[in-house]
């Protein structure tokens, strides 16, 4: 990513690759255009426009030390910088960071123990040891997108000087319109081929007593029965038969020890692009309009007399 020149050796010839064009020793002047842009992995645009794909394959890798992971990452994320000039926050960028929240694991990783050395805050992609990679939609042209909740303070608290590296610790508030209550539960799912299909729901209670029913994304298996707090951040409204309308968000556990203080425990993704779907979303919309307002009123640290965004008037905070 870094490299501004890359040779490529193959069994029949040489494959040139910089920023200004892909060539070979039978195309020495460029390679022909293919469908799928070029052959090889490197995106001429700027690094920090497409960050999103930096996360998704530096996490598909295995570092040796997995407390390196901020650390073997920072070049990059420095570079990046000085392109964006934008504040870097523990693998994440200022400007459409609740986008960047809603990251998600390939499966469920390994949260940090407890008692071990800090490495990242909680809605980090850094705080959690990946099986397989982390990924999350960008900014799509084309789609609108309408807020549940905006980040309105965010910091990192670097173990020296130096932002990009090693961090102590990390916070984000965030002021938001609804949330819910709920109970995660594993679900044991078919084997196939030694393969086990388990899933995981979160249980929410609606305002006549109904136990309601959502397939969500959990950053680890170590929740399985906790009392937790589901966060939509944000709608998305595009135009593709996949994309037409999005409810994305994150679940929280509550730390227990301020009021309204939370760490990210795992995100959800309520699509409509079929009738089922759209069926289990309107579920989740219809709870959200019953108890959302309350359930944010109840459980948030402070609340906002003017708040920024429309309707965000509940502020909680994120580590």
């Amino acid at each position: 990513l870094l490299s501004p020149r890359t040779i490529h050796f193959s069994k029949t010839e040489l494959f040139w690759e910089c920023r200004h064009c892909d060539a070979s020793e039978s195309f020495p002047e460029g390679l022909p255009e293919f469908e799928h842009q070029h052959m090889f992995h490197r995106d001429r645009k700027p690094l920090s426009e497409i960050w999103h794909t930096i996360v998704r394959l530096y996490t598909a890798a295995k570092l040796t030390f997995a407390k390196d992971k901020m650390v073997a990452i920072s070049g990059i994320a420095r570079h990046a910088q000085e392109e964006n000039q934008d504040q870097y926050l523990a693998g994440l960028w200022r400007k459409d960071i609740e986008l960047q929240l809603l990251w998600c694991q390939q499966s469920p990783g390994l949260r940090l123990p407890s008692g071990s050395e800090h490495r990242a805050p909680s809605w980090s992609w850094a705080s959690v040891d990946e099986r397989g990679f982390v990924h999350y939609a960008p900014r799509l042209e084309g789609s609108r997108y309408e807020y549940y909740a905006h980040v309105i303070d965010a910091h990192v608290v670097p173990l020296g000087k130096e932002p990009f590296a090693e961090l102590v610790g990390g916070m984000l508030k965030m002021s938001c319109s609804v949330m819910l209550a709920g109970t995660l539960r594993r679900i044991k799912g078919e084997e196939w081929n030694g393969v086990n299909f388990d899933f995981d729901e979160v249980d929410i209670e609606s305002p006549r007593g109904k136990k309601e029913s959502f397939r969500v994304n959990p950053d680890s298996d170590e929740h399985d029965g906790k009392d937790i707090y589901v966060l939509p951040v944000v709608e998305v409204l595009g135009t593709e038969k996949y994309n037409k309308r999005n409810v994305r968000g994150l679940l929280l556990l509550p730390t227990g020890n301020k009021k309204g203080e939370y760490i990210r425990t795992g995100f959800f993704d309520f699509s409509a692009f079929d009738e089922r779907y759209r069926e289990i979303q309107e579920r989740f919309l219809k709870l959200l309009d019953s108890s959302g307002k309350e359930t944010a009123e109840a459980q948030c640290a402070e609340i906002l007399p003017e708040p920024e965004f429309l309707d965000e008037r509940y502020v909680i905070t994120i580590i």
